[in-house]
């Protein structure tokens, strides 16, 4: 107790003496306050990115079982997406993504704004469930151009529902135009999803069989075996772990390719393209966070800058 006393004394001496140097060096006490300020600014700001880019996990279902699928880099063909989600054991479903910036208009009024086209499996497979109404689902993914058996339907950020409709659920079942194009709004997403690649929130949700509306320059995209434009993401069944997906997920790309070799559009790339793809391996990588292709370049380098600023502070 006696050290407990002697140490709070020292500690209120030290903080009036503090308190004198400061009050009478006002130049002195400027300087430190304003380094302190910098220091901490700098701080909650490389912080503020280091967690979007790596910190912070989507808000979905066990997203720690959500893995990315690569295939030599990230993008894919549509058809690979189509040929892994139907044939793999260890994945419970994949999902395909692509954002674009959409044209979105309500009643007369048009707005630039992210968009993104996903694959019926989508949501399913993250396991987010709608703020109001329904999400996009298989049946709303089936045909090229038109959607399913509801249309082209789309669904509404959180966001957007909020800033362009005023959060009122009425907006279910009316329709928007997505560049041009008419579409039925059946859903709204639940606040705080913002979508499954880093810094691109889509306001706007529409199936991936819309590909043709949405991205017209792309062409048939959906039917091009070497079209890479789509992201794709998996969940690890519970009783499978990544080597495992990982071996069996390659043995079915070395299928599908040995199907795509077989084409006579491919001899006129010669051996050496042959070759690479026949060298292709599919690689897992953790999904909980979303995708991001400047997680890997500057992960390493913000955590050093916000050490190097923590010691300087």
């Amino acid at each position: 107790m006696e050290r407990f006393e002697r140490w709070c004394h020292d500690l209120a001496r030290d903080c009036r003496y503090a308190s004198r140097t400061l009050l009478g060096s006002p130049g002195f006490t400027a300087t430190v306050v304003l380094s302190l300020a910098l220091g901490i600014g700098a701080n909650t700001a490389i912080f503020s990115i280091l967690h979007a880019l790596v910190l912070r996990s989507l808000p979905v279902g066990d997203p720690e079982r959500l893995v990315v699928v690569i295939r030599n880099q990230v993008s894919t063909p549509y058809p690979l997406f189509r040929h892994l989600r139907e044939r793999s054991q260890t994945l419970d479903g994949v999902l395909a993504f692509r954002t674009a910036p959409m044209r979105l208009e309500v009643n007369g009024v048009t707005e630039r704004v992210t968009g993104a086209l996903v694959s019926g499996s989508y949501f399913d497979v993250l396991g987010v469930q709608p703020a109001v109404g329904t999400l996009i689902a298989d049946g709303d993914d089936v045909s090229p151009g038109t959607g399913g058996s509801r249309g082209p339907v789309a669904v509404l950020g959180h966001g957007a529902w909020m800033r362009r409709f005023g959060g009122q659920s009425s907006v279910i079942g009316s329709r928007i135009l997505l560049n041009g194009q008419p579409f039925t709004v059946i859903g709204i997403a639940a606040r705080g999803f913002n979508g499954t690649e880093v810094g691109e929130s889509p306001d706007v949700l529409a199936p991936m069989m819309m590909q043709t509306v949405i991205l017209p320059e792309l062409g048939n995209a959906l039917s091009q075996t070497r079209s890479k434009w789509i992201r794709n993401m998996g969940r690890l069944k519970a009783n499978a772990d990544v080597r495992q997906a990982e071996a069996e997920l390659t043995s079915l790309l070395e299928a599908y390719n040995q199907d795509i070799l077989k084409s006579p559009d491919v001899a006129r790339f010669g051996p050496a393209y042959r070759q690479n793809v026949l060298n292709q391996r599919i690689t897992l990588v953790p999904g909980n966070a979303g995708i991001s292709q400047l997680r890997q370049q500057y992960s390493k380098p913000l955590w050093v800058l916000m050490m190097v600023m923590g010691w300087c502070s």
